[in-house]
């Protein structure tokens, strides 16, 4: 039985044939995308002109696969991901890509609605991640999400998105526009920009969400489990490596045309003219909204938490504790807030996923740059090895500054120039607007290396510019509501970083620019309606003078091979590392 060479291995090394499902065998697929969790009605699919079939309930799909519900059906995808995607009647999509590598850290997925109403809730986290969904009029990027939306069978009726919980992009030829959870984009056709969010009234957005609820639920419905061939077909794909999924489902595009609508697909009564005229919004319509994205939230935080759970457990059959133990680090650096339900998942301990984690190597290019803390070369590689992809130069950026944490307490000077380095690739606007979770998470790691004693005594002066400009960058409203409470922190610990006597000592300017900055902070209208207490916090930060540490046993620092007396400081302690344990990321 060929399962993959990947599988093969785990196996072997896990000490199993893959038993639990052995009746059910089958070959590691990198084309399987998922399954039909629900079919209500007929709904049809097909991959070419000629092989249409009736999917059933629990069907596997394949990429590039057309789906197509009739007048009276509705039907769920789950992403072998576990995101799920609702098509409401009359609806047509195509699978276009459905790449996910747990153990390489890797997500995209791209779905093209033709027509329909839908409804799609993200699934386990990857650090690298890319969802969109392509409609006639334009292409919306997805992040950390919950969105739903109706695309009209009538290409005169415009396209509106709604964002229940997370960021979006919606891109056409005519220009650009994003908005989040409570807000309504729509979208005229290809040569029209979007709308602004504030542009669309609140009036239409509430429509086009009863209009969703009424036809597939107020929340998601509850999906029966798979079958165990499916679900082990679903594993399987999920051990193949990234660039071979890739490449298997690019091989099979098809371009199938859309098929005739059996029945049509309307935005509600009124909605077009309301969208036109932009009809004034009345407090009880925008508290709905607000509602209505705090709802969402807790739909999308569950949502994710089953999804985690089902996708780790799978993988435990069918990977070592090596690989999974990779896997469930991945999921964990894409959504922190998952990060404990990863783990109950996959039966590990802590030591057990401590240790890949610092086993997991860089790129052998940037590894010797950040271990030669040769800040210049770190930047030139990951420049080389993203590609200009700013969603992957920052993953590779939060990659250099977790390694730089690793060799702190025996190469600090390495460590901070690397950490440097790692905050220069995410203060660039691009990479901070495609991925403001692996910017955040980037610059909270510089900030807990920047506060160190060690760091401060042997680079006081990349120091002091480095607290700077993680204070800079966490000021940015995108990076900052990925976590207000982990920004916050990065501030404060900026601020005791150029607090500290021997920070102030050679660079005597450094406290006045990081309180200038946190100042302005203070008074950021983006800032402060993320976070209502962001003001009160930051005149706290203010009016402190250093970072006090917990004490803590020298037995710890023996262990963790750091250096000097009982009770040394270690930033490890503060209240910056329990804050990253509880980071609410924006998960894909």
């Amino acid at each position: 039985m060929n399962i993959g060479f990947r599988s093969l291995i785990a196996a072997a090394l896990a000490g199993t044939a893959l038993t639990a499902f052995s009746a059910f065998a089958v070959d590691a697929d990198p084309k399987v995308v998922g399954r039909a969790a629900i079919v209500q009605d007929v709904v049809k699919g097909r991959t070419t002109l000629t092989d249409e079939r009736v999917i059933k309930l629990d069907d596997i799909l394949f990429a590039q696969e057309q789906v197509v519900t009739g007048p009276k059906s509705k039907a769920l995808i789950e992403f072998r991901d576990g995101t799920t995607l609702e098509l409401g009647p009359n609806g047509a999509l195509t699978i276009d890509k459905m790449v996910f590598d747990p153990e390489g850290g890797k997500k995209d997925k791209a779905v093209s609605i033709s027509r329909g109403l839908f409804r799609l809730v993200s699934g386990a986290a990857a650090p690298d991640s890319s969802t969109t969904i392509k409609t006639p009029s334009g292409t919306i990027g997805i992040r950390g999400s919950l969105i739903a939306g109706v695309v009209p069978s009538d290409a005169n009726q415009p396209t509106v998105f709604v964002g229940g919980s997370g960021n979006f992009t919606v891109t056409n030829g005519a220009g650009t526009t994003s908005f989040t959870g409570g807000q309504a984009v729509a979208v005229s056709g290809r040569n029209q920009a979007p709308t602004p969010p504030g542009r669309v009234p609140d009036v239409v957005a509430g429509a086009v969400v009863q209009s969703i609820s009424s036809t597939l639920g107020t929340t998601p419905p509850s999906t029966p489990p798979a079958s165990p061939g499916t679900q082990q077909a679903m594993n399987l794909a999920n051990t193949v490596p990234a660039t071979q999924q890739q490449q298997q489902q690019q091989s099979t595009q098809n371009n199938l045309p859309t098929p005739p609508a059996t029945g049509a697909v309307n935005l509600p009564a009124g909605t077009q003219a309301a969208i036109t005229n932009n009809a004034p919004s009345t407090p009880q319509q925008q508290q709905q909204m607000a509602n209505y994205a705090a709802q969402q939230q807790q739909v999308n935080d569950q949502a994710q938490q089953r999804a985690t759970q089902n996708v780790v457990q799978g993988l435990s059959t069918v990977m070592n504790p090596t690989q999974l133990a990779n896997s469930v680090n991945n999921i964990t650096a894409g959504n922190p807030r998952q990060g404990q339900t990863a783990q109950n998942a996959s039966g590990l301990s802590q030591q057990q996923l401590a240790q890949a984690s610092t086993q997991a190597a860089l790129p052998p290019a940037l590894q010797a740059a950040v271990n030669s803390g040769n800040a210049q070369q770190i930047q030139q590689a990951v420049q080389v090895l993203s590609g200009g992809n700013p969603q992957r130069a920052a993953v590779l950026a939060q990659q250099v500054v977790t390694r730089a944490e690793q060799i702190l307490a025996t190469n600090p000077q390495a460590a901070v120039n690397a950490a440097a380095a790692a905050l220069q690739v995410v203060a660039n606007l691009p990479v901070q607007t495609t991925a403001p979770s692996e910017t955040l998470q980037t610059t909270v790691i510089a900030a807990r290396i920047f506060v160190n004693p060690t760091a401060q005594r042997v680079a006081p002066e990349t120091v002091a510019n480095g607290a700077a400009s993680a204070a800079r960058i966490v000021t940015n409203p995108t990076v900052y509501q990925a976590s207000p409470q982990a920004a916050i922190q990065v501030m404060a610990n900026a601020y005791g970083t150029v607090s500290s006597p021997g920070i102030t000592a050679t660079n005597p300017n450094a406290q006045a620019t990081v309180a200038q900055v946190l100042s302005q902070a203070a008074q950021a209208n983006g800032l402060n309606a993320a976070n209502q207490t962001n003001s009160a916090q930051i005149q706290q930060i203010l009016g402190q003078q250093a970072v006090t540490f917990a004490q803590r046993p020298a037995a710890v620092d023996q262990q963790r091979g750091a250096t000097g007396a009982t009770g040394v400081l270690d930033p490890s302690e503060t209240p910056l590392r329990s804050e990253l344990n509880s980071f609410q990321a924006s998960p894909t």
